[in-house]
């Protein structure tokens, strides 16, 4: 007895639920709206979006058990505010209202890091400056201690001014300027003339406040050895060059839902923009892994919808073009919108979130579930034209046409459903959320659709129907099909030779939306090889073992820096804690009193007129060009001093010497009290750090954080791959946001191969059982192949690569692919051989149209990586169409047995 082919089982068992569907069409139609209503309900109130890429990744995976054990390190500083200015006093200034406003919104911004307060370390100043530094500071004291005296017996600018002369002319030059005034690289000038660096600088300080200057601030830095200014730039973070002033702010969250997250970003760059505009010619913006993550979600959630709403507008208009009425177009959309309803819901139920790669299933899920809608009125049309008996014409459509909607879908899902093999978290999630998406929509064509064709013909009127002389079939003759054939195959040929210039560029930032803020303020930072947003982290148990990794990664070529607490602990503290110990109780280091009375001015003319007269080059005095050009700004800087003093209105003149003379001595007090205080000072230990470094730093346990910096640009993958394999060669429990780069993006390229052959295994295998037939079931994948060729060939002519967003065309295009070459081969096989009919081709072209239309929406986002995934899509789309409506038939219609075979069983 002959096995009955599985497919008439499937015609029956549709049969029933047709009988089902139209027995209360009304019920059917308002049961299935009202659950999608509610499904939007649900989803409204319970879908979350999750934006880190190790949410992406498998939850079994060890990264995530070392990811989790750096967030209490990583939650701090999610952003960084960057803030460039016309100099450093408008940077502080704007950043200093900046963080008066933030500081008032704790519930938005638990966390502001944008100084470190210098007073906690100032008993300790000393002792990060070198060991030479301090043995010269040592030295310095002990060598000048009489010039120190006299300032402080009568501190005022004439007795500064005349200790330089009187040094000079004491032929004590040499030791006041080397040891007082020198750089500390200067070599020895014995029988030379004086290096004028310091006494440039004062003049300079002096000049300014004779012109107005208020904010001029004397470093004596020449003198202590480290500089320590109070009010410029205390303890506040600066790019390396100086130009870049950086806030770092931990916004609020609220789990891992990332829209608390993005409203806290919203407002931190609407009050930078609002506080701007006090600020001429300064740029400020908001960048950082957590920016990054947020802008490329609200982007792409953005784009999605408006892809979404254009996806539906483009498919009406073109099935308004096709059908030639609006009938078709409102039920095919309602039908597709009650799918995307019912899968949102379910995606909400069984998932529970949506994540950077599943956000995209919306407009595919358009794309490609409008497809059986649209080959099942093209065949309801062929009927209807042959029977005027609307219900006849659905029962027909419905038991012909059923199992290859049935198949088709269950393909398209089973292109999707094998994502969940690989492995890969976020596409994971995509395919189940996809896979299901197709499920519900092949139920909704065969359930809901015929129930809304059902009503529409019973109770609106008849739409026009145009007249056909039977049924049109495609037929190719021996010679087109020969041509079709040979044209096509050079084709495929050449593309799979061209196809080793395609890529897959693995560089995220690549993906980013280019007018994202974030993405600009990371290029700009990046192109300067500092502060990316991308560092490694590992947590030791002891410090031992922080020294040992630190010194380990710190040889690496790969490794430009490594922070932990102890980089904010000075080196070497028992040796200069020696040093500086002989100073304790100097008479020269006692507190100095600041000058308040105004300085004689004659005097003061007087002694720099000698100043001027005896720095000119002598002739004994061998001077490089250098100094000569220094001892020619000495005279210059005091001659234009005098001009002004002589110029000016005596009472301003004298409140200006005040002023400068005050600021002087006070820059002399600061330094001796930053000597005095380190003379007596203990070790300083990690207790000592601020808490804001402790957080950063050293954890419960305790565990101690090593934070290791890349040297170079690591979004290069490349580069990326160099930084993350030789850092884990020494600290294999290595994580942080550039090894979850690393690995999100190495264990997305594999998934995405693994899933494309386990989708077209799982469809081979699938069309195997329902066929049951090897040869109809290879015919059925040709389009997919030849297809997917010719689309790598357009992609090396486009110049377009794989990369990490549109890698997803695989499985994507293996369910168009084969759901076309589905409806060719049983086409043919419903002719008896004489090729597919021309209804059954408009149906896959115009399905075909439709999910270039659906895919192609996803051009609009600004979101790179989503609309090369849409340009991808809709090409993919368009070669598999071609191959499905040209060379599959060619193929089938082809005089060698072939014709004969298909259409058998």
């Amino acid at each position: 007895m002959k096995t009955q082919p599985p497919y008439t089982v499937l015609q029956r068992l549709l049969l029933g639920v047709l009988r089902i569907t139209l027995w209360r069409p009304w019920l059917t139609v308002g049961l299935a709206f009202c659950l999608a209503a509610l499904s939007w309900v649900y989803t409204a109130r319970n879908l979350d979006f999750l934006t880190s890429q190790h949410d992406l990744i498998s939850p079994e995976h060890p990264l995530i058990r070392l990811t989790d054990s750096l967030k209490p390190f990583d939650e701090q500083d999610s952003f960084l505010v960057v803030v460039q200015g016309r100099g450093a006093k408008q940077s502080l200034s704007f950043l200093r209202a900046l963080v008066n406003e933030l500081a008032d919104q704790r519930d938005r911004y638990p966390g502001l890091l944008y100084r470190i307060d210098p007073e906690r370390f100032r008993s300790h100043a000393l002792l990060y400056a070198d060991i030479a530094d301090v043995e010269r500071i040592s030295e310095q004291v002990t060598e000048n201690e009489g010039f120190l005296e006299i300032l402080r017996s009568n501190p005022t600018l004439n007795t500064f001014f005349l200790g330089l002369n009187d040094k000079i002319t004491s032929k004590m030059v040499d030791e006041l300027f080397t040891g007082f005034l020198e750089d500390s690289t200067s070599v020895s000038r014995a029988g030379r003339g004086p290096d004028s660096t310091f006494l440039i600088e004062v003049l300079s300080d002096l000049e300014s406040s004779l012109d107005g200057e208020t904010d001029v601030r004397v470093s004596w830095e020449k003198f202590s050895g480290v500089h320590w200014d109070s009010e410029k730039e205390p303890g506040y973070f600066w790019s390396e060059d100086g130009a870049r002033l950086f806030l770092f702010v931990t916004p609020a969250k609220a789990g891992k839902d990332f829209r608390r997250t993005a409203e806290s970003l919203e407002h931190l760059r609407n009050v930078i923009q609002r506080l701007k505009t006090g600020f001429p010619g300064l740029d400020a913006g908001v960048t950082g892994q957590e920016a990054l993550n947020a802008d490329q979600m609200s982007v792409s959630l953005s784009d999605m919808k408006t892809a979404t709403l254009l996806s539906v507008a483009g498919l009406s208009a073109l099935l308004l073009f096709f059908w030639r009425n609006v009938r078709r177009p409102i039920l095919e959309i309602a039908e597709l919108l009650v799918a995307l309803s019912w899968t949102f819901g379910l995606a909400t139920l069984v998932v529970g979130h949506l994540n950077i790669l599943s956000v995209v299933f919306a407009p595919l899920l358009l794309g490609l579930g409008i497809d059986y809608g649209i080959h099942w009125f093209a065949r309801f049309e062929e009927k209807y034209r042959a029977d005027p008996s609307a219900e006849r014409a659905i029962t027909r459509t419905h038991v012909e046409l059923g199992p290859g909607i049935v198949l088709s879908g269950l393909c398209a899902a089973f292109s999707f459903l094998p994502l969940v093999l690989t492995g890969f978290r976020g596409l994971m999630e995509l395919g189940l959320i996809t896979g299901l998406g197709m499920i519900l929509t092949t139920l909704t064509t065969i359930c809901v659709l015929p129930a809304l064709t059902h009503i529409a013909e019973h109770y609106l009127p008849p739409l026009p129907r145009r007249k056909q002389g039977g049924v049109g079939y495609f037929e190719l003759g021996p010679g087109k099909a020969r041509i079709v054939l040979v044209v096509g195959t050079v084709a495929f040929i050449m593309s799979i030779a061209t196809a080793h210039g395609v890529k897959f560029d693995l560089n995220m930032l690549n993906l980013q939306p280019k007018g994202a803020e974030s993405v600009i303020w990371e290029h700009r930072l990046t192109a300067d090889a500092e502060h990316s947003a991308l560092t490694a982290s590992v947590l030791v148990p002891s410090l031992d073992e922080v020294r040992l990794k630190t010194a380990e990664l710190e040889s690496l070529p790969e490794v430009a820096s490594v922070e932990s607490v102890l980089s904010y602990l000075p080196e070497q503290q028992k040796d200069k804690l020696e040093r500086l110990r002989k100073l304790e109780g100097r008479r020269a280091l006692a507190p100095f009193p600041i000058p308040r009375e105004v300085p004689d001015r004659q005097g003061l003319e007087e002694v720099l007129s000698k100043i001027r007269l005896k720095t000119a080059p002598d002739s004994d005095w061998d001077l490089s060009p250098l100094e000569a050009t220094r001892m020619e700004e000495v005279k210059d800087r005091i001659t234009r001093i005098l001009d002004v003093l002589d110029g000016g209105e005596p009472r301003i003149m004298g409140a200006r010497l005040a002023y400068f003379q005050q600021e002087l001595f006070r820059g002399l007090s600061e330094s001796l009290d930053l000597i005095r205080r380190a003379s007596t000072a203990d070790f300083m230990r990690i207790d000592d750090l601020p808490d804001e470094v402790l957080k950063r730093y050293v954890g419960s346990g305790p565990l101690y954080r090593i934070r290791i910096y890349p040297e170079g640009n690591v979004w290069n993958p490349e580069r990326l791959d160099k930084f993350v394999t030789a850092v884990r060669q020494v600290a294999p429990d290595a994580a942080g946001d550039a090894v979850t780069l690393f690995v999100f993006t190495r264990e997305f390229r594999r998934a995405c191969i693994k899933a494309a052959f386990y989708s077209v295994g799982a469809i081979f295998l699938l069309l195997i059982f329902s066929l049951r037939d090897i040869v109809k079931s290879l015919f059925a994948l040709v389009p997919l192949v030849v297809g997917t060729g010719w689309t790598l060939g357009l992609m090396r002519l486009l110049r377009l690569d794989f990369n990490l967003a549109n890698s997803m065309f695989l499985p994507l295009i293996v369910g168009a692919g084969v759901e076309y070459g589905i409806i060719v081969v049983l086409a043919v096989r419903d002719s008896g051989g004489r090729g597919p009919t021309k209804g059954s081709l408009k149906g896959v072209v115009l399905a075909a149209l439709t999910t270039t239309v659906g895919f192609g929406t996803l051009m609009i986002s600004s979101h790179r990586g989503i609309h090369s995934l849409g340009l991808l899509a809709a090409v993919g789309s368009l070669c598999v169409m071609a191959s499905a409506v040209f060379y599959l038939p060619a193929l089938l219609n082809m005089p060698f047995g072939l014709r004969k075979r298909v259409p058998s069983g």
